[in-house]
This record gives structure tokens, C-alpha cells and sequence, in this order.
């Protein structure tokens, strides 16, 4: 995937966005998010025009958490909707930097691997991001975007983009008046466009 579409999905998630799931499946190692300004595909019967993507590594995946708390089990907590999700720290979201390990294991105190890095020299994806106390290091050979209607072509993810910003523009011009959509928190947060 090229840098500039990395560089939206980060933004797209980082922006406003939160941490909401994490799954380690067969060779899969996933996180999932909400709060995404990718326009959702089916936005008219959606409440929300606001996407949840996961973020999808397959093949030598891995998948490493690290926390400063003293509750030692929020991880299996979030992934069974025990508690509130994470929201993604806009200032570190970073893609396919390896330096980026060695700061967040110097920055938290406590490690916890889900699934073990086996072989650094081959994986070719990574992602490390914070989210508060907790930050999270995941990667592996093959990744891509996904949502409930399946992958998500890279060209499909600048679109998508680029149509949720014509949104929100639209969501803030309409505030107020007859023709205003349903609240949108993603849309509430967000300052639309001026040209």
C-alpha cells in the first residue's frame, strides 16, 4: 500500500477515532476501530456515516500490548466488551517504522504478547499506536483494510475519505435547519473544511 493512503487511513483513524476490538484468528492478527472518517458505504440506512475498520495483518502476524496500569486483564476486558474503548492518540500512529517499537517499549512498563514477533527480518507491515496508558505493536507480512463488507481496495479508501470530508462539510452546513442529519459524533468533533 502507498505511503499517502497509509498517511489517510492513520489520520482517518487517529483524528477522532478509538480503539474498540482486537482478535487473533488462524494466522490473522487484527484491530478494529470506530469513530473512522471513511464515509460508510451504505450511509444512507446508517445512523452513522462514520466507518469501523479493522486493520488486518495476516501471514508471520503478531500482535504485542503494552500498558502503565495496575489491571493486568483490560485486553481480554476490551475484547469482550467489558470496558469503554481506547481513544487513539492523534499524535502517534505511525505505520512501517521499526524504530517505533523500541520507544513504546521504553515508554510503558508492562509488556504483554498476544502473538510473538517470529521472524523480524521478513515482516514487511507494521503499526504501533497509543492510546493513552496502553499502546499496541502489530504487524505482518500481508495487511490490509477491512469492514463489514469485506477488503477495502486502496483506491476505495482515498474515495471513501474523500467523500466523508463532502460530508461533513454538508453536516455542519445543515446543523440547525430542516434538512440537518441525525447527530453524528465523529461529524460533532470534527471542524469541516473551509475554503
Amino acid at each position: 500500500m502507498k505511503k499517502e493512503t497509509l498517511d489517510i487511513i492513520g489520520t482517518a483513524i487517529s483524528d477522532v477515532g478509538y480503539w474498540r476490538w482486537w482478535v487473533i484468528e488462524d494466522g490473522i492478527s487484527q484491530v478494529e476501530f470506530g469513530g473512522v472518517q471513511l464515509l460508510n458505504e451504505d450511509s444512507i440506512t446508517k445512523e452513522s456515516k462514520s466507518a469501523i475498520v479493522a486493520l488486518q495483518y495476516c501471514n508471520n502476524s503478531f500482535l504485542i500490548f503494552y500498558d502503565n496500569l495496575e489491571e493486568n486483564d483490560w485486553y481480554n476486558k476490551l475484547q469482550n466488551d467489558l470496558v469503554e474503548p481506547f481513544t487513539v492518540d492523534y499524535d502517534y500512529f505511525v505505520f512501517n517504522d521499526f524504530n517505533s517499537i523500541n520507544e513504546i517499549e521504553n515508554e510503558y512498563k508492562n509488556k504483554h504478547i498476544i502473538r510473538e514477533i517470529k521472524n523480524t527480518n521478513q515482516i514487511e507491515n507494521i503499526l504501533a499506536f497509543k492510546a493513552g496508558n496502553v499502546a499496541v505493536v502489530i504487524g505482518g507480512d500481508d495487511f490490509k483494510v477491512v469492514d463489514e463488507g469485506g477488503t477495502i481496495p486502496e483506491e476505495k479508501i482515498i474515495e471513501r475519505n474523500r467523500l466523508w470530508w463532502l460530508f461533513l462539510n454538508d453536516y455542519h452546513k445543515k446543523r440547525g435547519t430542516s434538512k440537518a442529519y441525525n447527530k453524528d459524533y465523529v461529524c460533532e468533533v470534527t471542524i469541516p473544511i473551509k475554503k
